[in-house]
């Protein structure tokens, strides 16, 4: 999450149209290996960065998952 914070306050003063994505290093990952929780921790962190998911796992079933699990709350939140 440091190298995350140090690059977000690196890039944002010089350009403010910035996405964060969460990736595992390794291909294919492993269901296990992907960390989809760490998208709230980065929601939470950096509420107006558009925040997703590169998955490199095999198959759209981690993908699916991690949208489901995030974007109803965001959809919430930005409706009011």
């Amino acid at each position: 999450m440091e190298d995350v914070n140090r690059a977000y306050d690196a890039i944002m003063p010089l350009n403010e149209q910035l996405a964060i994505l969460q990736c595992a290093a390794s291909y294919p990952s492993a269901f296990n290996e992907l960390n989809l929780r760490v998208i709230t921790t980065f929601r939470d962190r950096f509420p107006n960065t558009l925040i997703g998911l590169s998955s490199h796992d095999n198959g759209i079933a981690m993908a699916v998952a991690a949208y489901t699990s995030w974007e109803p709350a965001y959809l919430r939140s930005t409706s009011r």
